[in-house]
């Protein structure tokens, strides 16, 4: 009995598990099914906005030489000072102006055929400043002004401001949103054509974010963000999965 009553048992064990591998290999097969049948849409959506810089960053240096280092400094002194006044002459405020640093650099004068002596010349001493200001007209007007300073006997060097939007990131977040709509509408679109509609949402990502000149065509897969210019376009991209059914 007590044999008979083991092989029974046995059997219903081997029953149980033969139960839960056909409950198991079912799900396995109704998923993959269910995979294969996906029906989806991939799109990318675009959207853009034309935005102005509200803050303007400009860093012009003025120079000085002399083969003399006390020369020098009161040379660079001389003509930082002037150069100061003028930019408070054209009605930049003192708080927008900062000095940036002052760097020194002995320059050599190369002797011999093979160049392999130099002697010492003199000091090149370049004063840095830092022009910070929400009025960016202004100051895009007076960097290009600034040439006025070479008839004081100032030599200075000055490229284009850099000119930045503060608000850029909340920008960004409603960029994002207008983008995924208009994929919305090309994937729903598409369907249409397809004769199936749009679900649901199964993925999204964002792209770069571009930051370039006003109506420029350029774009770069690791992203631009253009700062010289005033007037901006900026661009983002997503790319949306949609199920269809």
């Amino acid at each position: 009995m007590s044999e008979l009553k083991n092989h029974r048992n046995s059997y219903i064990i081997l029953g149980i598990a033969l139960a839960i591998g056909f409950i198991i290999s079912a799900y396995i097969l109704g998923e993959a099914l269910k995979s294969r049948n996906y029906n989806g849409i991939y799109v990318k959506g675009l959207a853009e906005k034309t935005i102005v810089s509200n803050l303007a960053v400009w860093e012009p240096q003025v120079q000085a030489w002399s083969p003399n280092l006390s020369d020098a400094y009161a040379k660079i002194k001389q003509n930082s000072d002037k150069f100061y006044e003028f930019l408070i002459s054209k009605g930049i405020s003192k708080d927008e102006i900062s000095f940036a640093g002052l760097d020194n650099t002995i320059t050599y004068e190369k002797q011999g055929f093979e160049d392999n002596f130099a002697r010492r010349t003199g000091y090149q001493l370049v004063q840095s400043f830092r022009i910070e200001s929400k009025d960016v007209q202004k100051i895009s007007r007076i960097s290009q002004e600034a040439s006025e300073v070479f008839s004081m006997g100032i030599e200075l060097i000055s490229s284009t401001p850099d000119y930045y939007y503060t608000e850029l990131e909340k920008e960004k977040i409603e960029l994002i949103g207008l983008a995924t709509k208009d994929a919305l509408r090309r994937a729903e679109e598409l369907a249409k054509v397809a004769g199936t509609k749009v679900s649901g949402l199964k993925s999204a990502s964002q792209g770069v974010f571009q930051v370039t000149n006003k109506h420029s065509m350029e774009v770069s897969d690791w992203g631009l963000f253009d700062t010289k210019s005033i007037e901006k376009t900026i661009k983002s991209v997503v790319s949306v999965e949609f199920y269809t059914k």
